[in-house]
């Protein structure tokens, strides 16, 4: 009989607490607020400050995450693309400023520029190859991605990447990406 007590709809009410403390806290005592209590204003948990989250609030992966899942923008002022472009200014000055994330690798090992390409993301690899670090451009824009093997042939240049997606609906976009590789003045495939 008292397994299921709390399925009473009178459980809460009147058993438990007295009419007299209804609605009145006062009784409640005072308590500093805890690292892991919610900030109220914000909605972020405070334990978030000072921790690896606010490493990753400034860094360019989360932010890339965010625009790969927008539709490219071409006019920052296109009404209903606001949003998605102002995420885009947030990537592109977030990689502007720490340029070595450029060389970061996700889980599978691709480098963003790696994930523009085969994501069929022109305005992506545009913002990362006009970067003024060349240094780090120019260290992704040569470094295949590494697909699952050890051997050569596991090596996939930008460029084939760049080409994936020329035979599907992305293919206006597959053929910008590899427009922007072939105007770069680097070497894209060692023979």
């Amino acid at each position: 009989p008292h397994g299921r007590d709390y399925e009473n709809p009178h459980f809460w009410s009147g058993r438990f607490l007295e009419s007299s403390d209804e609605g009145d806290e006062s009784y409640v005592p005072e308590r500093d607020r805890d690292e892991d209590d919610e900030d109220v204003d914000t909605g972020m948990l405070q334990f978030m400050d000072g921790s690896r989250w606010s490493e990753l609030r400034n860094e360019a992966w989360p932010s890339l995450m965010k625009v790969l899942q927008d539709p490219p923008v071409d006019d920052p002022h296109e009404p209903g693309l606001q949003a998605a472009a102002l995420r885009f200014q947030n990537f592109s000055n977030q990689l502007a400023q720490r340029p070595w994330q450029l060389r970061k690798h996700d889980a599978l090992g691709r480098n963003m520029l790696h994930l523009a390409l085969m994501r069929h993301r022109p305005d992506i690899v545009r913002a990362i190859l006009t970067l003024e670090d060349t240094r780090n451009v120019l260290d992704v824009l040569t470094k295949p991605f590494e697909a699952s093997g050890d051997s050569d042939k596991d090596l996939i240049p930008c460029i084939h990447l760049a080409l994936s997606g020329s035979r599907s609906e992305q293919a206006e976009n597959s053929l910008q990406c590899l427009q922007l590789l072939l105007d770069q003045q680097v070497r894209l495939v060692n023979l």
